[in-house]
């Protein structure tokens, strides 16, 4: 179980509630621990298929957590803001296609 915090805009604390993704929160987290910060009937929803797992607010991606590939060799999630924007590790905007955009993610270690 996750320690809970009250301010989830600190990237070096434990993600609360996945209404606002720390990037460094989530980074460690394995994936049951990020399925335990969706608040029930809050919009979010958590889509598995072949290694991807897709995480929404009200139809629009926030989290993809992806398996390697071509491109980017390591297991990595991609983070958005409300207004679709990607974010680095330490929650600024980046570029569509930014590596930064790229964050590594082992599934808590596993």
């Amino acid at each position: 179980m996750v320690d809970k915090v009250d301010d989830v805009k600190d990237a070096n604390k434990v993600v609360k509630s996945i209404d606002e993704p720390s990037p460094k929160g989530l980074q460690n987290m394995i994936l049951d621990e990020i399925k335990s910060t969706i608040p029930d009937n809050s919009g979010w929803v958590v889509y598995e298929h072949n290694g991807f797992v897709h995480i929404k607010k009200n139809g629009v991606d926030r989290i993809k957590l992806d398996p390697p590939d071509k491109v980017t060799t390591y297991p990595h999630m991609h983070i958005y803001d409300e207004n679709k924007n990607l974010l680095n590790i330490d929650g600024e905007i980046v570029g569509r296609k930014d590596p930064a955009g790229h964050i590594p993610w082992n599934n808590g270690g596993s």
